[in-house]
């Protein structure tokens, strides 16, 4: 189920969330053949990221398509653990094709 997005038009990627598998996917918005989607944050055993919900860009020069917030509902639709945490923002930040870290705000 895939709840919200941003877009880099610049690199010609949409972020998406995927609020059920609690995943960050990149998405080529002109799929050609090896660009596929990645999920950028994807890691079942790290409980930071439950329940992703609205993206968007930090507005500070050089952060366009680089660094997110991230709203997260802590898993109360659909925690992987059935423990539902607190609400979060989360501030994300990736390479250009790397994975993305998070950390709270």
């Amino acid at each position: 189920m895939h709840d919200d997005f941003c877009l880099d038009e610049d690199a010609g990627f949409a972020y998406v969330s995927r609020h059920r598998p609690n995943t960050i996917d990149r998405v080529p918005l002109t799929p050609t053949h090896g660009m596929e989607v990645v999920h950028i944050v994807d890691n079942p055993t790290d409980r930071v990221l439950v329940g992703p919900t609205s993206l968007a860009w930090r507005n500070h020069d050089g952060d366009y398509g680089r660094v997110f917030y991230l709203i997260s509902d802590g898993g109360r639709v659909n925690s992987p653990d059935g423990i539902i945490r607190k609400a979060a923002m989360l501030r994300g930040e990736h390479a250009t094709y790397g994975q993305a870290e998070l950390s709270r705000q």
